[in-house]
């Protein structure tokens, strides 16, 4: 190898470390304790009547794609969790506490905000069929400055839930679906929603609260990148099909920048395979 030739595959060698050692990884999104308040319902076999808890806990990497959910209670058992691209699930059914069955349970995260769900049957002996509690917490440690002229766009709601928990048997599943946003002014958005159809949202701080009914128990908070929400919901035909659901909102691309997300394809796949979102 000539000199010249030598020195410019050195030279290449060196700028490649820099860039690998030089650009530090993100830290996991999900990995943390944190104090959740949630939003709560003992029993829906009973009706629905939420109530706000706390409770600390701690999100643990084990390694693969492998977590523990850890309450700080001498009375529950780590729930084991699998990661799943942008989300952390239960694998399987577990004991979460004695006489009590943990059947769901999700978390999403992008590092400063997100939100979690669980369901939980109790076992005890006399404990009805249908005695299940529903929770979910939704969080963000930053207050974004945003106006309603900010959220103008299309977005992309991507939810994981069930919708009948009394009535339908089958497993909790992930939703996706395309929300236009405009803008009234000031802190005030209309939402286009293909299933809720149109409603108003205000502005508050880090929050949308939505003006008029649109979920029975909901919250929705900002980070600098997206919006986590979570709710329990109550049909009004019929007091005992209750659902639980969360999720998260990002902004779709406007096509003039499509082309760019292309050229950074590359760094993209491998940004998605050290974060959560």
């Amino acid at each position: 190898m000539s000199e010249l030739r030598f020195l410019m595959v050195r030279a290449i060698c060196m700028m490649a470390a820099f860039v690998l050692f030089a650009v530090p990884l993100r830290a996991d999104p999900f990995v943390g304790t944190r104090t959740y308040t949630f939003r709560s319902d003992s029993n829906i076999g009973d009706g629905v009547q939420v109530h706000a808890m706390t409770a600390e806990g701690a999100i643990s990497y084990v390694g693969g794609s492998n977590y523990t959910l850890d309450f700080s209670s001498p009375d529950a058992n780590p729930i084991d969790m699998v990661r799943d691209g942008d989300w952390l699930k239960l694998d399987a059914p577990q004991t979460f506490v004695t006489d009590a069955t943990i059947h769901a349970a999700a978390v999403v995260s992008d590092g400063s905000g997100g939100a979690m769900l669980m369901y939980v049957q109790d076992t005890f002996p006399g404990a009805s069929p249908n005695d299940y509690s529903v929770s979910y917490s939704v969080w963000s440690d930053v207050v974004p400055n945003v106006s309603a002229d900010d959220l103008v766009g299309q977005w992309e709601v991507k939810g994981y839930g069930h919708w009948n928990l009394l009535h339908d048997s089958s497993p909790f599943f992930h939703t996706s679906e395309i929300i236009t946003v405009t803008s009234l002014g000031g802190s005030r958005i209309s939402v286009l929603d293909p299933t809720q159809g149109t409603f108003t949202m205000l502005i508050s701080g880090n929050e949308l609260l939505p003006e008029g009914p649109l979920w029975h128990d909901g919250r929705m908070f900002m980070t600098a990148d997206h919006l986590f929400f979570g709710n329990i919901g109550v049909e009004d035909y019929d007091p005992t099909d209750i659902g639980l659901g969360i999720g998260y909102v990002s902004r779709v691309p406007e096509p003039a920048t499509l082309s760019l997300l292309a050229l950074g394809l590359g760094a993209m796949i491998i940004r998605r395979r050290r974060s959560g979102i």
